[in-house]
Protein backbone atom coordinates (compact mmCIF):
# COMPACT_ATOMS: atom_id res chain seq x y z
CA UNK A 1 0.00 0.00 0.00
CA UNK A 2 1.38 3.13 -0.92
CA UNK A 3 -0.81 5.81 0.89
CA UNK A 4 1.01 7.68 3.17
CA UNK A 5 -0.75 6.98 6.33
CA UNK A 6 1.23 3.52 5.51
CA UNK A 7 4.63 4.83 5.24
CA UNK A 8 4.83 6.22 8.86
CA UNK A 9 8.50 5.70 10.42
CA UNK A 10 7.96 3.21 12.85
CA UNK A 11 11.30 3.17 14.44
CA UNK A 12 11.54 6.82 15.44
CA UNK A 13 7.69 5.36 17.06
CA UNK A 14 9.42 2.64 18.69
CA UNK A 15 12.13 5.13 19.86
CA UNK A 16 9.37 7.78 21.41
CA UNK A 17 6.98 5.18 22.55
CA UNK A 18 7.18 2.44 25.69
CA UNK A 19 7.26 -0.96 23.87
CA UNK A 20 3.80 -1.39 25.18
CA UNK A 21 2.78 1.52 23.73
CA UNK A 22 4.22 0.77 20.20
CA UNK A 23 2.76 -2.75 20.52
CA UNK A 24 -0.52 -1.73 21.23
CA UNK A 25 -0.82 1.18 18.52
CA UNK A 26 2.16 1.27 15.58
CA UNK A 27 3.77 -2.37 15.56
CA UNK A 28 2.98 -4.00 11.85
CA UNK A 29 0.91 -0.08 10.48
CA UNK A 30 2.87 0.68 8.06
CA UNK A 31 4.70 -1.30 5.02
CA UNK A 32 8.28 -1.85 4.95
CA UNK A 33 10.67 0.87 3.27
CA UNK A 34 13.58 -1.49 2.92
CA UNK A 35 12.84 -2.47 -0.54
CA UNK A 36 15.59 -3.81 -2.47
CA UNK A 37 17.83 -5.58 0.66
CA UNK A 38 17.17 -8.83 2.47
CA UNK A 39 16.49 -8.46 6.46
CA UNK A 40 15.05 -10.94 8.75
CA UNK A 41 11.32 -10.00 8.62
CA UNK A 42 10.52 -11.81 12.23
CA UNK A 43 12.69 -8.56 14.06
CA UNK A 44 11.34 -6.46 11.30
CA UNK A 45 8.46 -3.35 13.05
CA UNK A 46 6.89 -3.04 9.22
CA UNK A 47 4.56 -5.78 7.64
CA UNK A 48 5.96 -6.97 4.69
CA UNK A 49 2.79 -8.25 3.33
CA UNK A 50 -1.11 -7.53 3.77
CA UNK A 51 -1.04 -11.21 5.68
CA UNK A 52 1.41 -9.41 8.41
CA UNK A 53 -0.63 -5.82 7.86
CA UNK A 54 -2.94 -4.71 10.61
CA UNK A 55 -4.70 -1.32 10.32
CA UNK A 56 -3.94 1.00 12.37
CA UNK A 57 -6.22 1.58 15.66
CA UNK A 58 -5.81 5.41 16.10
CA UNK A 59 -7.78 5.14 12.27
CA UNK A 60 -10.00 1.93 12.04
CA UNK A 61 -11.68 0.01 14.75
CA UNK A 62 -12.36 -3.63 14.28
CA UNK A 63 -12.62 -6.31 17.12
CA UNK A 64 -10.16 -8.71 18.07
CA UNK A 65 -12.81 -11.38 15.96
CA UNK A 66 -12.08 -13.34 12.53
CA UNK A 67 -13.66 -11.38 9.41
CA UNK A 68 -16.28 -14.61 8.60
CA UNK A 69 -15.69 -13.45 4.77
CA UNK A 70 -11.97 -14.26 4.16
CA UNK A 71 -10.57 -17.49 3.78
CA UNK A 72 -7.96 -19.36 5.32
CA UNK A 73 -5.45 -17.78 3.91
CA UNK A 74 -6.03 -14.31 5.74
CA UNK A 75 -7.17 -12.33 2.30
CA UNK A 76 -8.42 -9.05 2.17
CA UNK A 77 -9.59 -10.00 -1.15
CA UNK A 78 -12.98 -11.57 -0.32
CA UNK A 79 -14.30 -9.08 2.10
CA UNK A 80 -16.09 -6.53 0.36
CA UNK A 81 -15.81 -4.06 3.33
CA UNK A 82 -11.72 -4.31 3.11
CA UNK A 83 -10.22 -1.85 5.26
CA UNK A 84 -13.53 -0.63 6.69
CA UNK A 85 -14.57 -4.41 8.06
CA UNK A 86 -15.27 -4.00 11.58
CA UNK A 87 -13.43 -7.63 12.25
CA UNK A 88 -10.05 -8.67 12.04
CA UNK A 89 -8.30 -10.09 8.73
CA UNK A 90 -5.02 -10.97 10.00
CA UNK A 91 -3.53 -12.54 13.29
CA UNK A 92 -1.58 -9.50 13.72
CA UNK A 93 -5.00 -7.53 13.69
CA UNK A 94 -6.20 -10.02 16.64
CA UNK A 95 -3.19 -10.54 18.58
CA UNK A 96 -2.41 -6.90 18.99
CA UNK A 97 -6.15 -5.23 19.33
CA UNK A 98 -6.61 -2.59 21.99
CA UNK A 99 -9.45 -4.17 22.53
CA UNK A 100 -7.91 -7.34 24.25
CA UNK A 101 -3.68 -7.13 23.96
CA UNK A 102 -2.86 -8.11 27.53
CA UNK A 103 -6.14 -8.03 29.02
CA UNK A 104 -6.44 -11.76 29.89
CA UNK A 105 -3.87 -13.86 31.85
CA UNK A 106 -1.85 -16.41 29.79
CA UNK A 107 -4.06 -19.57 30.59
CA UNK A 108 -0.33 -21.42 30.33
Amino acid sequence: MSEKRFQQDLDELERDLSLYQFLLHAYKTSFCPILNEKHNWSDCNYAHRMQDFRRPPKDYFYLPDWCDKINDEESWVDCQDKMNCEYSHTLVEILYNPLSYKMHDCPD
